[in-house]
């Protein structure tokens, strides 16, 4: 019974609003091998990309959410965030000013999610990524910053010489702010909300906008730690030129010695 009343709710939910997503779902819900073979970068690769000044966006179960009109962990459910979301996978190329990252999960087959305990979890990415994004290129493991030191082993090092600002909420920067271990100085430090910044996207981007100004876009380099909405930010300031990177919760623990690998 509860079976049938799940797949009602997911019906109810979906049909009208993705019919796409609803009929790939049920199409692969019952295949256990159902997988990708999506190639994930290197360190090294990724590094170079980092030289080369290409941006970074992290795409998770939240932001897949928000594709699904449903709400993120941060932030409610908005229209223009999901129509975000859909511009920053359906333009990613080779050519893309930014990279982009997924899960590894995309690469893991149902039987394998399933006795995991996170076929509910990931299914729903698997399913959008078949749909919606672009499986001849090279992605990043979205969960390369919850393994510990990945940070300061990739981008720590590539950005040693750049103007790093900092933008996440006010306890991040008070403690990376007094952290004697960062190899590099923060050129400016943005304090954003720990929820919900959508109603503050004009604000934060014009204290931006207003920190930089001045500066060789070649010398700069954004690091978000905002949510959703921190990733639309990424995608516009890259494309202006400026690199941005979406470092999520490592912005907590980078040059810490602090392990967030748990969440993974």
């Amino acid at each position: 019974m509860e079976f049938l009343q799940r797949g009602f709710r997911f019906l109810r939910r979906y049909f009208f609003t993705n019919p796409r997503y609803v009929l790939s779902y049920l199409a692969h819900f019952w295949w256990d091998s159902f997988t990708f073979n999506v190639k994930l970068m290197s360190e090294d690769e990724f590094i170079d990309h980092i030289k080369d000044g290409k941006s970074l966006i992290r795409i998770g179960d939240g932001e897949v959410n928000l594709m699904l009109g449903l709400k993120n962990h941060y932030q409610i459910f908005s229209p223009f965030l999901q129509k975000e979301m859909f511009n920053i996978v359906q333009m990613y190329s080779d050519k893309s000013p930014y990279i982009l990252s997924v899960p590894r999960f995309v690469n893991t087959s149902n039987k394998e999610l399933k006795s995991m305990g996170k076929f509910q979890v990931w299914m729903p990415l698997k399913v959008m990524f078949g749909i919606y994004f672009n499986k001849s290129i090279t992605y990043l493991d979205a969960h390369s910053f919850y393994y510990d030191e990945y940070l300061e082993r990739t981008i720590g090092q590539a950005i040693v010489n750049k103007k790093v600002v900092l933008i996440t909420k006010e306890a991040t920067i008070n403690k990376q702010s007094n952290n004697k271990k960062l190899p590099w100085p923060f050129f400016a430090t943005i304090i954003v909300p720990e929820e919900e910044s959508l109603d503050s996207y004009a604000a934060i981007e014009s204290e931006i906008e207003r920190v930089v100004v001045g500066v060789d876009k070649k010398e700069l380099v954004l690091l978000f730690a905002m949510g959703p909405v921190g990733k639309v930010m990424i995608y516009k300031f890259a494309s202006k030129g400026v690199q941005s990177i979406d470092i999520g919760k490592a912005a907590e623990v980078m040059y810490t010695g602090e392990s967030i690998s748990y969440i993974v």
